[in-house]
Formats: C-alpha cells, structure tokens, sequence
C-alpha cells in the first residue's frame, strides 16, 4: 500500500465527519470509509490517530414505533398512519408531531408536510400517540418514504421514525 501523508487522512476523517453532522453524508457510509482509512493506517508505519463522532444532540420527543395502513394500499385514497412518540426525559411533554413524505428514489412527493393529531385529544403527557389519515388518491404508484417526527413544548426537536409505504392502484 502506498504510504498515506498523516495530514491527509485527518483532513479526510474530519471532511467525513462534517457531511455527517450536516446530514449529507449517512453515518454508516462514514464509519465504513473511516474504517478503510483505519485499516490504510494499520497497513502504513503512520502512527494512529484519533477520529470520533460526537453522539447527535437531540433533546426533543422520539418516535418509537410507526406503522401505515393499508400498506400496499390497494387503491385506497387514504392511508392512517400511527406513530408513538415518547419524551427524551422523564416530564418532556410532547406537544406536537408532524409527518413527512418522499418517494424513495428522491423526487417530490404532491405533499407537504402536515400536523399530526394526538389519539387521546390533546398533546398533554411524555409519551402521546398521534395518527394523520394520509390522502395519497393523487399519488403515483412506488415506494414512499413517511416520516414522523416531534417537538417539545420548548420547540425541540427530536428523532425522527420512518416507515415505507407501496401506493398500489389495485391489489
């Protein structure tokens, strides 16, 4: 292997590091080419160095489980989709979700993104339910990806849940 500059592999760990925490890169793809950089290093005389990623800073409500059905839809012209959302901390009232579409090949979705109701009524507790019926008459058959995400009564975010969807014209 062809002897790697110490300077250059620092520069490329942090230019890796940097897509990540700005969301253009996904971690997993990051912590594979920082482990291809690790094992250049073990192959080299270079001494080590030391990369790390600090764990994200999210404080907001997280989204434990969500589901969407009929899933395929079958034609349907409305899909109900659940999600639970559970505060970061003990007493983190949830005080609202909201729901976000995409085609998973990337393109835009005739969808914005639109608030989620909570099953009991109000948003007044640390772990509330909330469901959106999802109007997808008007969507062209493929793969969609849903989001649903939440927020704090201070306004901050949380993790995000992710399910796929098939819009299907008929079964």
């Amino acid at each position: 292997m062809a002897r790697i500059k110490k300077n250059a592999l620092q520069g490329l760990c942090h230019l890796l590091l940097a897509g990540t925490r700005k969301g253009l890169l996904p971690s997993g793809l990051a912590f594979g080419l920082l482990g291809i950089v690790a094992s250049g290093l073990a192959a080299s005389d270079n001494p080590p160095i030391t990369c790390y990623v600090p764990a994200p800073d999210y404080y907001g409500p997280m989204v434990t489980r969500i589901t969407a059905f009929p899933n395929p839809t079958g034609g349907a012209s409305t899909v109900r989709v659940i999600a639970t959302l559970v505060g970061y901390s003990k007493g983190q009232v949830v005080a609202g979700a909201n729901l976000y579409a995409r085609k998973k090949s990337g393109d835009a979705v005739p969808f914005y993104s639109e608030g989620m109701k909570p099953v009991d009524g109000a948003f007044d507790s640390d772990s509330e339910d909330v469901y959106l019926d999802l109007e997808v008459s008007g969507w062209a058959e493929g793969t969609y990806l849903l989001f649903a995400a939440g927020y704090d009564e201070a306004g901050e975010g949380g993790l995000a849940g992710e399910v796929t969807l098939d819009v299907t014209l008929e079964e």
